[in-house]
């Protein structure tokens, strides 16, 4: 495989969306000095609903430990973070004593299989769109995503991804497109994490819509897998109303602009 490309490379920081940024409608109107390049991959996380009612993802490799450990997680985009490593840590204790009490919701640790469902989530890793990311729009996008209140900004390892869409696959293509997509390169790129928030739940109502049209976009556009929004993304989000309606609903939205009220994920 190629060398690692950085997330700070020349060319401008590397952003993994895996949220309603998968839309890139809503992030142009974030960020307009940005770009989408393509779709991409993280393996060894899992996507989630978390009790805010936001995206999420959690590092499902990492067991929940018992006790504080001594050694950082290693996926922090700057490990003098202590702040943030000291919340992650409370958190996971926390989790784990609300999933022994069976308090919160449904426990979201893949390596405790509760059902194929779950599973499955576990399996798939994480989907999402890279945008190169212009300095100003950095900024926006922080603010956006409430850093550090809410979310913390990770450094991760993803692979590049070339799919088909549907504008690329001829009428007469049958089967997964997943099957006919084509690793690349591997790339650092930093994605937004909630560390204390980590159980899954239900979207928010106004957020199922931007989910829905990220998700409609990103398989139109960049060839998001059908099978992983099923498998994954379809636990929590429903596909309200149909595409028709979707569309018709997102059009209006784009009349109207975006709202600062929608800030988060």
């Amino acid at each position: 495989m190629e060398s690692t490309e950085s997330a700070n490379s020349s060319e401008g920081v590397l952003y993994f969306a895996y949220g309603s940024n998968l839309s890139p409608t809503q992030m142009q109107a974030r960020c307009p000095l940005s770009s989408p390049i393509g779709l991409a991959h993280l393996p060894g996380w899992t996507w989630l609903i978390n009790e805010r009612g936001y995206a999420n993802i959690a590092h499902y490799q990492n067991p929940i430990p018992s006790s504080p450990s001594n050694s950082s997680p290693p996926y922090f985009l700057d490990p003098s973070l202590k702040a943030a490593e000291e919340r992650f840590r409370a958190a996971q204790i926390q989790r784990k004593h609300d999933e022994e009490k069976g308090e919160h919701g449904v426990a979201t640790n893949p390596n405790e299989k509760e059902s194929e469902g779950s599973d499955v989530r576990g399996k798939e890793g994480v989907y999402g769109i890279l945008y190169r990311m212009h300095p100003d729009d950095e900024y926006t996008l922080d603010r956006l995503e409430v850093v550090p209140w809410v979310y913390e900004r990770v450094l991760v390892n993803v692979t590049r991804v070339s799919a088909p869409t549907a504008k690329t696959m001829c009428e007469d293509e049958t089967g997964d497109p997943l099957k006919k997509a084509k690793k690349t390169e591997e790339v650092q790129a930093y994605a937004y994490v909630d560390f204390s928030k980590t159980l899954s739940t239900v979207a928010k109502g106004e957020y199922v819509d931007r989910m829905n049209r990220g998700i409609s976009e990103a398989m139109d556009q960049w060839g998001l897998p059908q099978s992983y929004v099923d498998a994954v993304m379809r636990h929590f989000v429903p596909a309200v109303g149909g595409e028709e309606k979707g569309k018709a609903a997102r059009d209006e939205e784009d009349d109207a602009g975006w709202s600062e009220n929608e800030m988060i994920s």
